[in-house]
């Protein structure tokens, strides 16, 4: 199959099961990501050379890419963001991604930590705790990634697209979000830049 005979194939899965499609999307592109973490964890964290590939860990980060992150992505880029800002509006772009990148880039990466701790069996309050903890660190990269990539997807991609897109992007986020999330030592005051 050609890759413009899939993307054919793709748009129209997008057309007749958009949720599905994105989902499961979002679910293999999040697994992609987490693999790339754990190849990343094995090269600069000693400690993680000698385990092997965690499956169970990167099930559970597919799983919350087709269970929260693509259902919250579709409403958020199919629905919610084209009723708040229709196409057309003047300073649409910038419109968009203030609110995407204020309240709901806050919300995701809350539920994220809290629901990852869970799934894990290790409970909410650990993913309190590992929110407080974590959470500037997470939200300082996610802008980094997320503004120039949603500017773009904002701008240059059509809205039927826009998840596809971001879930391209989310691999790097991914990598990073996953490194963050398994690593105890991010985020922790002793590792703050003291200040004067």
């Amino acid at each position: 199959m050609g890759f413009r005979k899939f993307f054919n194939w793709y748009s129209l899965k997008l057309e007749t099961n958009p949720l599905l499609t994105k989902s499961l999307t979002c679910g293999a592109l999040n697994m992609v990501g987490d693999t790339l973490s754990q190849t990343l964890e094995k090269r600069v964290k000693p400690e993680k050379r000698e385990k092997g590939f965690d499956f169970k860990r990167n099930l559970i980060f597919g799983a919350i890419g087709s269970f929260y992150i693509a259902p919250l992505l579709h409403v958020h880029y199919s629905k919610f963001l084209p009723y708040v800002v229709p196409d057309g509006t003047k300073y649409g772009a910038l419109k968009k991604l203030a609110i995407d990148q204020s309240a709901f880039a806050s919300f995701i990466t809350t539920g994220f930590f809290i629901i990852i701790n869970v799934v894990e069996g290790k409970g909410a309050q650990k993913g309190i705790d590992d929110l407080k903890q974590k959470y500037w660190t997470t939200m300082v990269i996610n802008w980094k990634i997320w503004i120039p990539a949603n500017y773009m997807n904002f701008v240059l991609i059509p809205n039927k697209y826009q998840v596809l897109f971001a879930n391209f992007i989310q691999i790097f986020y991914n990598t990073a979000l996953s490194f963050i999330h398994n690593s105890d030592d991010i985020g922790k005051k002793e590792d703050q830049p003291k200040q004067a």
